[in-house]
């Protein structure tokens, strides 16, 4: 987006040396790259449970998110993520430099996070909590012409 390009072209020369703006990539090569990342920035303005955030989980990538509600009830600071606002570069700036600078802290977070995201994503599980949900609004009065 052009927007994202204005805000680059904003940053100190030393910071826009390191870094490579691409336009829209494959989906696999988005996986391929958080494999080998330590730190994931996603904040977020939006409600809901960004698809990244599981991803980073499965892919061992400490993530860095915005404290919202729906984020919040599902992760706990410091335990599996760090929280930093959208829109408040210095909460995202000091989030990046605990992220990279405390092993422990990332390295607890990923193994906690696997176990979170194998229990959120096993199959069977949300194949019963799909199956139930279905089967009681198909029981409901108004499924029935009521």
């Amino acid at each position: 987006q052009d927007e994202v390009y204005q805000w680059f072209n904003t940053l100190p020369r030393e910071i826009k040396e390191h870094c490579k703006l691409t336009d829209r990539m494959p989906h696999k090569q988005i996986i391929d790259l958080m494999r080998r990342a330590r730190v994931l920035l996603i904040p977020s303005l939006v409600d809901g449970i960004p698809n990244s955030l599981y991803e980073a989980m499965a892919c061992g990538v400490f993530p860095i998110v915005s404290p919202l509600d729906t984020i919040s009830a599902l992760v706990a600071e410091r335990k599996n993520v760090l929280f930093a606002r959208n829109l408040y570069p210095e909460e995202i700036a000091e989030a990046l430099v605990e992220a990279m600078s405390d092993d422990q802290l990332v390295n607890h977070a990923c193994s906690e996070n696997l176990i979170l995201v194998k229990q959120m994503a096993d199959r069977r599980r949300i194949r019963e909590r799909v199956i139930n949900f279905y089967r009681e609004i198909s029981n409901s009065p108004k499924s029935h012409g009521v």
